[in-house]
């Protein structure tokens, strides 16, 4: 198939250059499918190098009573390939519930395999190896700015937990491509 695009384009561009003194028009027609399929390979490998890296992710944390609150944004634009959902991964001493985890989540909720996700994530996770404790995975919608919210669980100190954020990359043709933060705690009672 590439081939044959390419003899097209080849004789295309032979045709339009043989045209080019007889008539103009013709032959700038006869050029526009060669610039259009530069243009579409060129929109796909500005897309594929063009990446967000962790240190364009900021957070903001504070704690009120028990309640955490963590505001993120990212000081780049996203990337063009990201996944609707990002994950927030918790590591907590004892395994304790993280309890409510107030997000924002993606309007495709019902319409995604969340199984194979969050296999997927957990696999991502394992290969990173991020802790030896039990990961406790959320689903948080991707936004330039974001929030989240969860309480801390009884005898727990902010200090003690293990908060990392993931980021989801989907090229097209590709499986799901991972990086991982770690959320600093910080702000007081």
């Amino acid at each position: 198939m590439t081939l044959i695009v390419a003899l097209i384009l080849i004789l295309l561009l032979v045709t339009g250059i043989r045209k080019w003194k007889k008539n103009k028009l013709a032959a700038i027609l006869l050029f526009s499918p060669i610039v259009i399929c530069i243009l579409f390979v060129s929109f796909f490998l500005f897309h594929s190098i063009d990446r967000v890296k962790p240190d364009s992710l900021i957070f903001e944390t504070s704690i009120e009573n028990s309640r955490v609150h963590v505001s993120g944004s990212w000081s780049e634009r996203l990337d063009y390939y990201h996944f609707p959902t990002d994950y927030l991964i918790f590591y907590i001493p004892d395994n304790k519930s993280a309890g409510t985890v107030s997000r924002s989540r993606t309007d495709m909720n019902t319409k995604m395999d969340w199984k194979y996700l969050m296999e997927d994530v957990e696999h991502a996770i394992k290969r990173e190896g991020l802790s030896e404790l039990e990961p406790q995975i959320y689903d948080v919608k991707t936004e330039k700015d974001f929030h989240f919210s969860f309480t801390l669980p009884d005898g727990v100190k902010a200090e003690e937990l293990e908060i990392y954020y993931a980021h989801v990359r989907e090229e097209p043709m590709e499986s799901l491509e991972y990086w991982f933060k770690r959320v600093q705690i910080t702000g007081g009672k």
